[in-house]
Parts: C-alpha cells; structure tokens; sequence
C-alpha cells in the first residue's frame, strides 16, 4: 500500500497555476516593458540623416527595370 492510495481524486475544474504561475507571469510582464523601454530609447538615438547601408542600396540596384512603355515587365 502507498501514501497516494488514500488521496482524494483531483477535481480539474478547481487545479489552478498557483502562485509559481502567478510570478512567472508577472517576471514576463516586466520584462518585457523593461525590454520595450529600452528598445524606444535606443531607437531614439538612431540619426535619420544617415547614408543609406549597403542593404538598401543593393535592392535599389537590384529592382526591375520599366520597360519603355510603362509597364513594370511583370
């Protein structure tokens, strides 16, 4: 016989997180407004006056070229 034999049977209409999944979900809320608040800050810092980066240049160069009456050749 063991301890378990005994136990009454778990209603799963009353099993709940508890308070593990109650912090848990808490730690991800302020984690990600911490991450959020410092994503806005370093996107503040950026300098819209900069170059184009190679990225965009390369899929400027890269785009298909109009044919001569207008149409994009699609």
């Amino acid at each position: 016989m063991t301890w378990f034999e005994d136990a009454p049977p778990i209603d799963p209409n009353r099993v709940t997180p508890g308070l593990l999944g109650l912090l848990s979900f808490i730690f991800l809320v302020v984690a990600v407004f911490l991450l959020w608040r410092s994503m806005r800050k370093q996107m503040k810092k950026i300098d819209p006056s900069l170059p184009k980066g190679k990225e965009e240049t390369r899929r400027e160069d890269e785009q298909i070229p109009e044919e001569p009456d207008g149409s994009s050749g699609q």
